[in-house]
């Protein structure tokens, strides 16, 4: 699917002047497409800077019961033996509780300064991460075929978030030395020159194909 950089940014992460609009648009859209969004823009990022395809294997990520932590999916990066990862997304954009507005056209000092306070909120201390990313953490049952590989956490945001400013990309060490990967969706799009980028999202294509046999205009 080809998407805008600089529209998706300033649809997520910027208020609309419409005073009509409440961000019940954005919220609808996120639920529409949000996850495939991050997941693409992911891979996106895989391929674009460090040369490396990957696929989704699965949008669920369970114990393995109905009780219990849940993530969105499993994503395998197409390199060596394979690199599997257990991912929680998370699509808080500007109308999200707490969310605060980022311009397009911010500044380093200003994206610096949105960064930092996330980061700390969320990392910081280093011993656990914030509650509400924590279960990415928790062992998950493995997608069948892949049992023998590590799976690695990883959690995407749409807000702008890293340890450096300047990197969409993070890494953290927890629970004796786990690795916690950390991406940012608005991080990496605004790193982009582009005037549009193609990304994978074969769930959204399947409801917005769904869409238009339900209803013409």
């Amino acid at each position: 699917m080809k998407i805008d950089p600089r529209k998706i940014i300033r649809f997520f992460d910027e208020k609309s002047k419409d005073e009509s609009h409440d961000g019940s648009d954005v919220t609808a859209i996120i639920g529409l497409l949000g996850e495939d969004l991050l997941l693409g823009l992911l891979q996106h990022y895989w391929r674009s800077i460090e040369g490396v395809e990957s696929k989704i294997l699965d949008y669920k990520c369970t114990r393995g019961s109905q009780k219990g932590s849940r993530l969105d999916g499993w994503l395998l990066k197409l390199r060596d033996k394979g690199e599997l990862y257990q991912v929680e997304l998370k699509n808080w954009a500007v109308y999200a509780i707490g969310g605060a507005e980022l311009k397009l056209d911010a500044t380093e000092q200003e994206l610096e300064a949105y960064s930092l306070k996330r980061w700390n909120h969320y990392f910081v201390p280093e011993e656990i991460p914030q509650e509400n990313v924590r279960k990415v953490l928790e062992p998950m049952k493995k997608p069948s075929g892949y049992e023998t590989l590590t799976a690695l956490p990883l959690v995407c945001f749409w807000f702008y978030i890293g340890e450096s400013a300047n990197s969409p990309y993070s890494k953290r060490r927890y629970l004796k030395g786990k690795e916690l990967h950390i991406f940012s969706a608005s991080a990496y799009l605004r790193t982009l020159k582009d005037e549009t980028i193609d990304i994978e999202m074969p769930r959204a294509d399947r409801r917005i194909g769904l869409l238009k046999e339900l209803f013409t205009r």
